[in-house]
């Protein structure tokens, strides 16, 4: 039964203008009030979601070395499909090939992880909603995670991504005698500046950011690290944000440089490796 207002007589009495607007005001407040809460909600839901998608590349990363003589899964990038295995298949920006085709992922020909994780989603940070744009065509990405260099850097051989006079550790056993909870070995990559399964990161004083790490989760990042657990990370600088989200497609992405004393780069380089 329709519930009506009625006046002093019984009659029936429509809404006034202003009443109309005052209950609008009311929603307009009350949804000013509920939206920053339900974007929060889904920030951390979504981090949430990207600390489980480490977790699980790093249990597949703890267990490939057990079924291979602790030998640690290849890491790098290839120029094609037939170069090489890695723990997944990547290469440079230009090659989108490389970040569409889940085979890169799922066959066991082409990655390394398709024998522990099949789940293609387990690669995508759900806060990544970038596309690649490569010569005027976009394409969709399904990675977002990259693979600290100096752990397995096998390809190719003769590359000089990473910095002389620290330790590549290619086997269980030759970081055994380090902190392994002080070292990452996946990162949540800023999604323009993805491109190699290899997170690149120089060792020097230049202050050269090579890939820079995601702050897609409220200025934060989540980092695996070798002793298996997983955390995320706020960065301090807004220099690092600014790069992060500056980054674009093509080899030119990465060509930025930050101040030597930025906190983050500083971080970034003591928990990457250790100096011989």
């Amino acid at each position: 039964m329709q519930n009506k207002i009625r006046g002093p007589r019984g009659a029936e009495r429509a809404f006034t203008l202003i009443e109309l607007l005052v209950v609008i005001a009311i929603i307009a407040i009350l949804a000013a009030l509920l939206l920053p809460a339900l974007s929060g909600a889904k920030a951390r839901a979504h981090r949430v979601q990207c600390i489980s998608n480490l977790r699980q590349l790093s249990i597949a990363w703890h267990l490939y070395p057990g079924d291979n003589d602790g030998t640690l899964p290849a890491n790098g990038y290839v120029i094609d499909a037939d170069s090489a295995q890695l723990w997944v298949q990547g290469s440079e920006h230009i090659h989108p090939e490389f970040f569409t085709n889940l085979n890169c992922l799922l066959n066991p020909r082409q990655g390394l992880f398709a024998a522990y994780v099949q789940n293609p989603k387990v690669y995508k940070c759900p806060s990544d909603r970038s596309e690649p744009n490569v010569f005027g065509t976009v394409y969709k990405k399904t990675r977002s995670y990259s693979l600290n260099a100096y752990f397995g850097w096998q390809f190719p051989g003769n590359d000089e991504k990473t910095s002389p006079n620290t330790y590549i550790f290619l086997k269980t056993s030759d970081s055994a005698a380090f902190d392994s909870s002080q070292l990452y070995t996946f990162v949540d990559t800023a999604p323009l500046n993805l491109c190699y399964p290899a997170f690149v990161l120089f060792m020097g004083n230049s202050g050269w950011l090579w890939h820079r790490p995601s702050v897609e989760h409220v200025g934060s990042g989540v980092l695996a690290f070798a002793d298996g657990h997983v955390e995320a990370h706020r960065w301090r600088d807004a220099e690092t944000v600014k790069a992060a989200r500056d980054g674009g497609a093509g080899d030119g992405a990465h060509f930025t440089f930050v101040s030597p004393n930025n906190p983050d780069l500083i971080w970034l380089q003591e928990h990457a490796t250790v100096r011989k």
